[in-house]
């Protein structure tokens, strides 16, 4: 019974810390996808829509999914909804990442100018918080 405990014990801490390996090479690779998005937006954007972070934490899906959004303007691929930026830019609106915030609330209103040029919704995001921050 005693040599049973230890080996749940042992089962426990090894998949514990193969998920925070996993996790920590995930922001890892996005971070490498984000420093060449400038350069190769069709090759990050192509990485990037082969990868599934279903099982991730939130962050990691909220920076994929930024990344997703910066990579496919960048790429000229049309958007078709704002869903994916919005959930990043929900995500970064808690406070947790500022820069982060500040990239998606961006990208936020690129997509949703883009949806429809004409609108100025887009900008109210922008303008609520740069009140907030003066």
């Amino acid at each position: 019974m005693r040599n049973f405990r230890f080996l749940i014990l042992g089962l426990v801490l090894l998949v514990s810390c193969n998920t925070a390996v996993r996790q920590n090479a995930m922001q890892k690779r996005l971070a490498n996808l984000d420093s060449l998005l400038n350069q190769m937006p069709r090759v990050v954007l192509d990485s990037l829509e082969q990868m599934d972070i279903s099982d991730y934490p939130e962050f990691d899906q909220a920076y994929y999914n930024l990344l997703l959004t910066i990579a496919r303007d960048k790429a000229y691929v049309e958007f078709r909804d704002d869903s994916i930026i919005s959930s990043a830019t929900d995500w970064f609106r808690a406070g947790k990442d500022p820069l982060l915030f500040a990239r998606s609330l961006i990208y936020l209103g690129i997509v949703r100018y883009s949806l429809n040029p004409m609108d100025t919704l887009p900008y109210l995001h922008v303008r609520k918080h740069s009140r907030q921050t003066l």
